[in-house]
């Protein structure tokens, strides 16, 4: 079987198809064509239209086992896509803002979400090397894994003016070591050592922001991969200058989601929701986001249950 894909249009199809049949010795039933379409939510329909389903189907004898397959939401996604016109800008800062790919899964979240609140996603790239810090602004922020731990360093820097709070990965010898390496972690031993895969986080604050955008659950199962952590000796005294840890893991000790009530939307995890983001399921973090920078973050957080959540737009 053979997937053609060439930049042109539609009405061209015909000649590619005989140039192929021409070329090589193929069933015209196993030659499928992918034209340029306005956005690439289109192609399983595609794919669907010329079906190519049943060709691999033919091949592998499945024929009498497969459904039919159900592509109502990507053609529902495919045309809201097409028609969307008010932007988001979302600023997205990191070490390696060069490569667009180092930051994919990050990208597809974002994407999701934008699609579920029916605005163009634009990125603005921000190198790390040249940001200079202020919490004060009032602008939506979210910060995952490394960066959700040094936002809580920033905080006691800005906030609770400890000048020299830091991470001992940075500085071993800090005198207010905000991060601290997990007693399970190893400086010397990097393979095995680190906090994987799916893990557990409750919510301690009822009514929080994050609770909410996940539904008003007690917990969520998401995933990790760090070797540092808040270090829990802090975590009074930060409480007590305004950041709230709204989620931790199931001995309580472990800081997992961070929240700063004064803000509009300032809200770091421990773990990688952009991992679990699906296009007809956005992540819950990353759908706070945009809803925040677009202004539907009120309205997305009115009192609902899991079983009465309102599914995506596009559905």
């Amino acid at each position: 079987m053979t997937f053609c894909y060439w930049l042109f249009q539609q009405r061209y199809e015909n000649v590619y198809i005989y140039f192929v049949l021409m070329q090589f010795i193929l069933q015209t039933t196993n030659i499928v064509s992918l034209y340029d379409v306005p956005n690439t939510w289109h192609i399983p329909c595609l794919l669907k239209d010329q079906k190519a389903h049943d060709a691999i189907l033919r091949v592998l004898n499945l024929q009498g086992i497969a459904r039919e397959p159900m592509v109502d939401e990507w053609t529902s996604m495919a045309k809201i896509c097409d028609g969307l016109r008010d932007p988001v800008r979302i600023a997205m800062v990191g070490k390696y803002t060069g490569l667009s790919d180092s930051y994919l899964s990050v990208l597809k979240a974002l994407l999701h979400a934008s699609f579920a609140c029916h605005r163009k996603l634009v990125v603005d790239w921000v190198p790390s090397v040249d940001l200079e810090d202020n919490t004060k602004k009032a602008s939506p922020d979210v910060y995952e894994a490394a960066w959700n731990l040094l936002k809580v360093i920033e905080f006691a820097r800005d906030v609770m003016n400890l000048q020299d709070a830091n991470s001992t990965e940075f500085d071993c010898d800090t005198k207010n070591p905000l991060v601290i390496l997990m007693p399970e972690g190893s400086k010397t031993h990097m393979g095995g050592t680190m906090r994987l895969g799916l893990r557990r986080s409750y919510f301690h604050v009822k009514g929080c922001k994050s609770a909410k955008l996940y539904g008003n659950v007690k917990y969520v199962d998401e995933r990790h991969r760090h070797r540092y952590e808040v270090n829990p000796d802090f975590v009074p005294k930060l409480e007590r200058s305004g950041l709230a840890f709204v989620g931790k893991d199931e001995s309580g000790e472990r800081m997992e989601i961070l929240e700063l009530p004064s803000h509009p939307y300032y809200v770091g995890v421990q773990f990688h929701p952009e991992f679990k983001s699906r296009p007809t399921k956005p992540s819950a973090v990353f759908l706070g986001l945009i809803a925040a920078s677009c202004g539907q973050l009120d309205a997305l957080l009115k009192p609902q249950g899991r079983e009465n959540r309102s599914p995506p737009k596009w559905l």
